[in-house]
């Protein structure tokens, strides 16, 4: 009897130390859960609290550049080209180079601060694309392209703007009036559809040229589609501005100017044409400027048409 009594009892002694021990790894577990949920909630706070002073110093930061900037607001889409394509470039406008000093979350802050719902561009893959599809347009529209291509060798001439005459004055040769105009007066604001042979400026003479010979499908408009009465705006503009003997600077020049048209004219066949938030009242006084105004225009006609074609 006495040994079955201490049989019992050592069984419920072991029992109980088997539940301890049970109990005991529970609370241990449960207290390591605690320590870590505790740590986690801590970082989290921390970090919370961190982006909060980090976007505050940012709002700071921003502000501060463009009150010690007060033409930042016109230039906006022009910096955010610049540092995208060169934001290690010494830059003849201060201003770039000053924009391009900010880190990204800074300039985003200056970006929202001003009003522009403009995202940051990252990558450089769409000026190559651009500048082919541009070509592939003039060629593909018969425009004059053909016997002497200014987009050879990924628009060197285009390039030339920023290599070569990056603090040249960029003045408005373009709008000189030296181009006869064969289309009728109507598209122009005269009465009547008499065509009128008066000077227009190329730019000009390349809209209407589009209007009358490319999109047009009236037949009175097909003698317009000889090149003795409308000549190709390329090629016209070979011609009117001897471009074969032209300086590199010249062609340069011409090719900004075409490329620039072209492609908002591509962008303006889309329903919803060229973005307003793109539109700014920057002057454009060096090819500095002039060049990435036009790559705006080039990376618009990436974002919005040839990385949507499949």
């Amino acid at each position: 009897m006495n040994c079955d009594l201490l049989i019992t009892r050592e069984l419920w002694m072991n029992l109980i130390m088997n539940n301890y021990e049970i109990i005991t790894i529970v609370l241990q577990a449960l207290t390591l859960i605690a320590t870590i949920a505790i740590s986690v909630v801590l970082y989290l706070l921390n970090n919370k609290q961190k982006e909060k002073e980090n976007r505050l110093k940012n709002e700071q930061l921003a502000k501060a550049f463009i009150i010690d900037n007060s033409d930042i607001n016109d230039y906006i889409p022009i910096c955010i080209i610049a540092s995208a394509l060169n934001r290690h470039k010494n830059h003849h406008r201060e201003l770039y180079n000053k924009f391009n000093k900010l880190s990204d979350d800074v300039q985003k802050e200056v970006i929202k601060q001003c009003n522009y719902d403009i995202d940051l561009i990252k990558g450089t893959e769409w000026v190559a694309k651009s500048i082919d599809y541009v070509n592939k347009f003039l060629n593909d529209n018969d425009l004059g392209n053909g016997c002497n291509n200014y987009l050879y060798d990924n628009g060197k001439y285009l390039h030339y703007a920023i290599r070569q005459y990056a603090d040249k004055e960029y003045d408005d040769r373009c709008y000189n009036r030296k181009y006869k105009n064969p289309f009728p007066s109507k598209k122009i604001g005269f009465h009547g559809d008499k065509c009128l042979e008066y000077l227009i400026d190329f730019d000009n003479y390349c809209d209407d040229y589009m209007f009358y010979v490319i999109r047009s499908i009236r037949e009175d408009f097909k003698i317009y589609k000889s090149e003795r009465i409308a000549p190709k705006p390329i090629k016209y503009l070979e011609i009117v501005e001897n471009l074969p003997c032209a300086t590199n600077e010249e062609v340069c020049y011409w090719v900004l100017d075409f490329v620039n048209f072209f492609s908002i004219y591509i962008i303006n066949t889309m329903p919803s044409g060229y973005p307003s938030e793109y539109m700014s009242d920057a002057k454009i006084e060096t090819y500095e400027d002039k060049y990435y105004d036009v790559m705006i225009s080039l990376y618009l006609l990436y974002a919005l048409i040839i990385c949507k074609i499949k």
